[in-house]
């Protein structure tokens, strides 16, 4: 009897050894799922934005209006964690932001997906106070000339990019007339790139200057040893 006595405490001391290790493990996945402070883990990151004009000029007349997120939380607004243009404590998720600037003028939607403690973003417009109405004609044609040595397929194109604003065009390279034109662009600076089929041939950086003369003409001359850009009108290169 007394034998079987000393079993069974035996398996008793096992069994709550087991026990222990257990809560200790089950302790550990907790403290690891909510923090050491028995919180969830902190989920929240900082926003930085820098605003600036078509010409990267910084812009310190905007504020937010709105910096808003329906998706996980509904209808959530975080506008008033903002000072100037630094957002602290803002919970991840994906956020449409608004702005206004002094000249009345709102900028947005701009959708920033905060998923990292810093998020960075660039907010870039075009300061125009109205209406900019060009008529039918491109306010930027490209013409592309190339040396005896050099030979361009029918498949040659341009692409504008905006350095500062979000934008890009594009159009192909008129086999006949040589010139693509492109009817969209704004003033600001700009990346023309000039491509054929799957090449990139030559980069330039400009500045597409005058709005009260905005048909602006360029040419690009392409060689063996690269490309240089002659601006006409409105454009101004910057290398």
């Amino acid at each position: 009897m007394q034998r079987f006595s000393r079993e069974l405490i035996k398996r008793g001391e096992g069994s709550m050894n087991d026990l222990i290790v257990w809560l200790q493990i089950f302790t550990l996945v907790l403290l690891n799922c909510y923090g050491t402070q028995g919180r969830p883990e902190s989920k929240t990151g900082t926003v930085t934005l820098s605003v600036l004009d078509s010409f990267g000029h910084a812009r310190s007349d905007c504020h937010v209006t709105q910096f808003a997120s329906e998706e996980p939380f509904k209808n959530a607004e975080y506008k008033n964690n903002f000072k100037k243009y630094s957002g602290e404590n803002i919970p991840y998720a994906v956020y449409t932001l608004f702005l206004r600037c002094d000249d009345g003028k709102p900028l947005g939607p701009i959708y920033v997906d905060l998923s990292r403690p810093q998020e960075f973003v660039v907010v870039g417009r075009w300061r125009n106070m109205g209406d900019w109405v060009t008529g039918p004609d491109p306010r930027l044609a490209v013409s592309v000339e190339t040396d005896a040595e050099t030979h361009l397929s029918d498949r040659a194109w341009v692409k504008v990019v905006g350095v500062y604003v979000d934008s890009a065009e594009v159009d192909e390279v008129n086999p006949q007339t040589h010139v693509a034109g492109f009817y969209k662009i704004v003033p600001g600076r700009y990346l023309v790139i000039l491509l054929d089929s799957d090449r990139v041939i030559c980069t330039k950086a400009v500045e597409f200057l005058q709005e009260l003369q905005p048909h602006a003409k360029m040419k690009v001359s392409v060689s063996a040893s690269g490309c240089k850009v002659d601006g006409l009108g409105s454009i101004r290169p910057l290398d």
